[in-house]
């Protein structure tokens, strides 16, 4: 998926690295200065380029995607700030989206997306709302 959205098509691409410009000739030069020069704003703004076709072929890898960003704010002390963030978000894109914990569970449980929902989060919600670049 990173991949995609670095705009590479093939492994054998002229650019083939997701992580620098070196072209593939470059491959085996141990001489060559191995420089990190792509960021997640490269990666962010080329898959909001993307076509609708290739963000079809990434829909049904969303469901576990979600499943993963809201782990991962389990993990953080903003956790009750960022869920409040994304409900928010996702009512201003007119998706119900709620949390919610079940009695005697201290696990939190969350809205499951499908269809023009899930499309509709996956084409407007914006993850640097929640995740902000440092």
């Amino acid at each position: 998926m990173l991949a995609l959205c670095l705009g590479h098509k093939v492994a054998n691409s002229n650019n083939f690295c997701l992580w620098c410009e070196c072209q593939k000739e470059l491959n085996d030069n141990f001489d060559y200065n191995w420089t990190i020069s792509k960021n997640m704003n490269d990666i962010n703004q080329n898959f909001i380029k993307k076509d609708d076709h290739i963000k079809k072929l990434l829909f049904p890898m969303f469901a576990s995607i979600i499943g993963l960003i809201i782990s991962k704010l389990k993990t953080t002390k903003q956790y009750d700030l960022k869920r409040k963030a994304i409900i928010d978000k996702m009512n201003q894109i007119n998706i119900n989206f709620k949390f919610w914990q079940e009695d005697g569970s201290s696990n939190w449980k969350y809205t499951s997306l499908i269809g023009n929902n899930k499309l509709k989060m996956v084409r407007e919600f914006d993850l640097t709302q929640i995740f902000p670049e440092n």
